[in-house]
């Protein structure tokens, strides 16, 4: 029985630590035989919401394939040392350009295909000299992330960009005092189902992404009917266009609190069916579960895996 084993970190924290979980379970619900391997010692497998074991415990066979994460040298190591096929799960190019020495070093370590979940980080990979065989699989945005009841606040999570989030913070309430009372909700160290409930409710988005492959946080922000203001981290490339947000580059933030306030004075006017709300929620629709696991499936079918577990060609 040839087995998908995901390789990961421990208790998901970031975005992808979510994607790989949401890969396992929904091959797992087509009847593909998958599993967690992760690296982290003293996790309770309980707070993984998949079936999971410590890479330690795992025996693996040579029909197995190993899907490992791209932006530690270490692990990607250790999965070329294992006998087994082998998948790289690429989904930041920023994060895999620092862990390797070349491009040439994925065919070298024995890893037969790559999963990208953006056109724009599969566009990276081939510009910078991969010539090998590179599929995408786009991740899906939870039904959780939905508009509720909203309120005029800003959400926001600076971790990428703390310096240029406390310089817009405080230009924003400097050049527009009148906002002052305007509520910032920090989104950090919380379950995503709670960060869910934050940008249902809350008017604004806020984004300080940084060297995104994707930007999960942006479209669920998108998802939840957010004004999205600030940079997509270039992921954005792919979904953001004038209609559905009020996109910044990195280089513009002294624009930055002049485009809040522009958000602040459409939800006034416009409320939480605003044509920019509604624009991002129609986009970020275009990331679904149905279409993410037709995706997955044509991947993983199409690598000679059977639904039942058996290799077909391998």
């Amino acid at each position: 029985m040839a087995r998908i084993i995901y390789l990961a970190y421990g208790v998901p924290r970031t975005g992808g630590d979510f994607v790989n979980i949401e890969h396992v379970c929904a091959l797992n619900a087509m009847g593909f035989d998958a599993t967690l391997a992760y690296f982290d010692d003293g996790v309770d497998p309980s707070q993984i919401a998949c079936r999971s074991a410590h890479f330690n415990d795992v025996r693996y066979k040579p029909d197995d394939v190993v899907v490992c994460f791209e932006d530690n040298r270490e692990a990607l190591e250790r999965a070329a040392r294992l006998s087994c096929r082998k998948v790289l799960h690429n989904q930041n190019t920023w994060l895999l350009m620092q862990a390797l020495q070349s491009l040439e070093e994925i065919g070298a370590m024995g890893f037969e295909s790559v999963i990208c979940p953006s056109r724009y980080g599969i566009e990276m990979m081939q510009e910078a000299g991969y010539d090998g065989p590179v599929e995408l699989i786009s991740p899906y945005v939870p039904d959780f992330f939905a508009p509720q009841e909203k309120s005029l606040a800003i959400a926001w999570s600076p971790r990428k960009r703390p310096l240029e989030a406390a310089y817009v913070r405080t230009a924003f309430r400097s050049k527009y005092p009148q906002h002052r009372d305007v509520p910032w909700i920090l989104i950090q160290h919380m379950p995503r189902e709670e960060v869910g409930r934050v940008l249902g409710t809350a008017a604004i988005y806020a984004s300080f992404a940084k060297h995104e492959s994707v930007c999960l946080s942006v479209l669920e922000a998108m998802r939840s009917g957010c004004i999205v203001v600030g940079d997509h981290g270039g992921a954005g490339l792919e979904y953001a266009d004038v209609t559905n947000g009020l996109w910044l580059r990195e280089h513009e933030y002294e624009l930055f609190a002049d485009a809040l306030n522009h958000a602040v004075e459409i939800f006034r006017c416009g409320g939480a069916d605003n044509a920019f709300s509604l624009a991002a929620r129609k986009t970020a629709r275009r990331y679904s579960e149905s279409d993410f696991g037709a995706m997955l499936e044509r991947y993983w079918s199409g690598h000679g895996l059977s639904r039942s577990g058996r290799a077909i060609h391998a």
